[in-house]
């Protein structure tokens, strides 16, 4: 029993932990979360100011290194812009 106790805690001991992914190899990753959130703000509040915040840090974003996702971010941020001024556009026009 001693044993079998002490080959399960050695192997578990010598697991690498260090290929876990983090937010610090992707140095532009703090822009691209701030452009999503600008974004996703953009549909409700004020598309026309947040909409453009959320295209500019999503594209910061790809270019310090968060390759696929900046470019995302950026693109619909764009797109949460144009839905976010139709939204609006559609909420002003019932109310008057």
């Amino acid at each position: 029993m001693r044993c079998y106790f002490a080959v399960l805690t050695r192997h578990r001991s010598r697991h690498d932990y260090s290929t876990r992914r983090s937010t610090a190899n992707y140095p532009g990753r703090i822009f691209t979360i701030l452009g999503a959130v600008s974004g996703v703000i953009a549909i409700v509040f004020i598309p026309i100011l947040f909409g453009p915040i959320g295209v500019i840090l999503g594209f910061v974003g790809h270019a310090k290194g968060d390759k696929p996702l900046g470019m995302y971010v950026g693109i619909a941020s764009i797109v949460t812009t144009i839905v976010g001024m139709a939204l609006g556009a559609w909420v002003w026009n019932e109310m008057n």
